[in-house]
Order: structure tokens, then sequence, then C-alpha cells
């Protein structure tokens, strides 16, 4: 708060504050704040700040229950910044929700050539893939999430699941 009052428009302290008031469970108040960077000068405000303001403001609206503005925070998000895996990530869980796995898988591969250290995308990969019935692919992402998270336990719960449909998955009978 101190940072705003010297700079009324400090986009990093901005969403700092935002964040806190999200682990608050302030979602109004992160809707306030997300808000109000949106109309930051556009000198000031870069994608990829931008791009954090949407993640924000999608989390907050998941918090409030409207799925359908969270969907459109984090397309904007994925959008704004191109590079930005946690976005395409948001994004793919949000395909998902709506039942278009094809289009989340899409959202999962590229969030994992961003970031391939990124534990949560390469299981929503799999995920994907395994809705999509390409089991063997959606094994490798399950073993690749789980070396990156070795006691992850919802890693071994997919791949259990997996293996229940495994007469598909080359050597696995």
């Amino acid at each position: 708060r101190d940072a705003l009052r010297e700079h009324e428009q400090n986009v990093e302290a901005m969403l700092v504050i935002a964040e806190c008031f999200y682990k608050q469970g302030k979602r109004e108040l992160v809707l306030s704040v997300t808000g109000s960077i949106l109309k930051v000068d556009p000198k000031v405000l870069g994608a990829e700040e931008k791009s954090q303001d949407y993640n924000l403001m999608g989390f907050a609206y998941l918090q409030a229950g409207s799925r359908h503005e969270a969907f459109k925070a984090f397309k904007n998000a994925a959008e704004t910044d191109a590079n930005n895996a946690s976005a395409w990530n948001n994004l793919g869980v949000q395909y998902m929700w709506r039942g278009d796995t094809k289009t989340a898988e899409s959202c999962f591969e590229y969030a994992v050539s961003l970031d391939p250290k990124f534990a949560e995308a390469q299981l929503n990969w799999g995920a994907a893939l395994r809705s999509n019935a390409k089991l063997a692919e959606a094994e490798s992402a399950y073993r690749a999430a789980s070396k990156l998270r070795p006691d992850w336990a919802e890693v071994h719960f997919n791949l259990g699941v997996l293996y229940l449909d495994a007469e598909s998955i080359p050597n696995h009978h």
C-alpha cells in the first residue's frame, strides 16, 4: 500500500494486493483491484502484468461461482501474453469443464511446451489425452508429471485410472 501511495499506478504492488485479497477469500476486493489494474495507463501496463491480472480475475470469478466470467478472464490472460503457461493451463481446465477436451488438450500441450517443469499442466494434459482416447500419450504425460512431483498422489491415482483402460496401451495387458 505504501508503494501505491508513492505511485498510484504501481501495477506490481496492485497485483500483490489482489493476490493477498484472493488468498483471504475476498473476491469482491480482488475484482475491484484487478479492474483498477486494467484501467492503468497502457504505457505502464505490460502484457505480462495484464495477463497476470486476468488470471487473478479468473480465480476470483471461480471463487464467486461464475464459470462463464472465469472462462473469459482466463482466455484474456492467455491471449494477452502467449507465454503465460499458467494462463494456458487455466484456460485448458475451463475447456475441460465445458467438455471441449480437444481444445483443452491443445491448451495443456502449449502450457507444457512453455514450461516443461509445470507438473499441474503435465497432469492436466494427461487427463485431456485420456479423455481423447490417446492412452499411450496420456501415460507419457502422467509419467512426466510423476518425475516432476514423485510423491504427488493425484498423479498415481490418474495413472491407476488410466491402467483400468490398459488394453489399448501397448505392453500393458
